[in-house]
């Protein structure tokens, strides 16, 4: 009787372990995935700046300026770079340059968001990947824009938080190879996937 109470105990343990851990993995994925829900709805006016900035610094480890969280946003925040002489209010430039170009020059689009399973690196560091494939009406044309991301997660103080990102980009009428599509040279395994419409607005 003893041996089959330890037998149970032992399964038990173990269904927890592997139950912890794909959970761990979880939160990482949806944590990902918000960052990436958040991006595309202020790149396309679904969302207010300032609600933005509070929900996203929260991913981000503390290191990451407002122009960095701002300058990764889909369909661009398009680099804009300040300096100490002449800083940038993003809120303004969101708000008036950008929103002016926006309602000039994007139509209607559609967007795919595929989101990776996490991959280990170390214990406390992993890493997800994201595709975007965009298609949008761009100045009365239609155009198809490919993103790839990597984010490394980094796990402290028992938080998982987004401590680096890397993007790289084509148009489809000048098609590449990307980077961030694969991990120990296989592809990315994607599992998630997010879908936006002009129309769904």
């Amino acid at each position: 009787m003893k041996k089959r109470c330890i037998f149970v105990v032992g399964v038990i343990l173990v269904l927890l372990t592997f139950s912890g851990c794909s959970s761990k993995e979880a939160d990482v994925v949806a944590m990902i995935e918000k960052v990436e829900d958040l991006n595309f709805k202020l790149s396309t006016y679904n969302m207010d700046y300032d609600k933005f900035m509070e929900k996203i610094r929260k991913l981000y480890t503390s290191n990451y300026t407002e122009e960095e969280l701002f300058n990764q946003i889909s369909l661009g925040g398009i680099g804009l770079v300040g300096s100490k002489e002449e800083p940038v209010n993003y809120k303004s430039y969101y708000e008036n340059q950008r929103k002016e170009f926006y309602e000039k020059s994007i139509g209607e689009y559609e967007a795919e968001i595929k989101i990776s399973k996490a991959y280990d690196i170390k214990e406390n560091i992993k890493n997800v990947f994201t595709k975007n494939e965009i298609t949008m009406d761009f100045d009365g044309k239609e155009t198809e824009v490919v993103l790839t991301k990597k984010y490394v997660v980094l796990k402290k103080d028992d938080r998982w938080k987004i401590s680096d990102y890397s993007i790289d980009a084509y148009s489809i009428e000048k098609p590449r190879k990307l980077r961030y599509t694969n991990f120990n040279d296989k592809p990315v395994e994607y599992i998630k996937t997010l879908s936006f419409a002009s129309s769904d607005e």
